[in-house]
Formats: structure tokens, C-alpha cells, sequence
């Protein structure tokens, strides 16, 4: 299957996080994020605590609103990944690339370089899959 080409991407359904690209994260495991999109309503799980909002999307840029969070207890290391998720996603425009069963969300973020106050353009990746849940 080829990349989606022309109009918006396919986020409908369940996908889970595997792997990604964000500076200082490291994974927990059996605390990865996963996002189920339906509609315009995002929830899902950020690590440890359960995620909600929503989003919007025109093409393959989607926007997502402040995810608010239950705000679960967890380890220090599950709970700095999960801050780390959020402070990517939370409230920001990402590029999304649907291959298939497989979802890159990529982050734009602008930082300082050493050349002086010229910016430069970083680009982070999270790489998704998606899931099938049985029920």
C-alpha cells in the first residue's frame, strides 16, 4: 500500500505508539501513549493517565486542542515520558503520513541555533501503529 496522497489523513481508529523521536524521552514499558481518534475526539492513554480532547485537521495537518489528563500516579521515569508526550502533542500542529497501517506524526518546532537569533526548523517524529481491540 502506497502513502496516502491528496486530502486529509486517515486517523480514525485506535494506534499505539511505537516508536518516536522526542528529545530526553524514554520509554516505559507497559506504559507506552496510545491515541484512539473517532470523530473529532481524541482520548487515549498518555503512559499513565487517561487523555481526552480534540482535534481538527485540514489535510495532513492536525491540531490538536490541550489534552486534559486523570492525572494517575506512576514512577517518576513513566510519569517525565508521559510529561514529554504531552508537551509534543498537547495543544500543537503536527504533519500526519499514513502508510498503510502505520501513522508518523511529525512536530515542527522552532530553536535557537548558534548562528546568532537565526531559527532553524527541528523536526520530531512519533511513529504509530494501528491497533485492532478485541472485544
Amino acid at each position: 500500500v502506497s502513502a496516502q496522497s491528496g486530502g486529509a489523513t486517515d486517523l480514525q481508529g485506535n494506534w499505539k505508539i511505537v516508536g518516536w523521536d522526542l528529545p530526553d524521552y524514554v520509554p516505559v514499558r507497559n506504559f507506552l501513549p496510545v491515541l484512539k481518534f473517532k470523530g473529532n475526539t481524541v482520548t487515549g492513554k498518555a503512559g499513565c493517565s487517561d487523555i481526552t480532547g480534540t482535534f481538527s485537521q485540514s489535510g495532513q495537518n492536525v491540531t490538536f486542542s490541550a489534552l486534559s489528563t486523570n492525572g494517575q500516579a506512576c514512577s517518576e521515569a513513566a510519569l517525565k515520558a508521559e510529561t514529554l508526550f504531552l508537551k509534543a502533542i498537547s495543544g500543537k500542529t503536527l504533519t500526519a503520513t499514513r502508510v498503510a497501517d502505520s501513522l508518523t506524526l511529525a512536530l515542527q518546532e522552532n530553536m535557537n541555533t548558534t548562528e546568532g537569533d537565526r531559527k532553524s526548523t527541528v523536526g520530531s517524529l512519533i511513529s504509530s501503529r494501528r491497533m485492532t481491540i478485541q472485544k
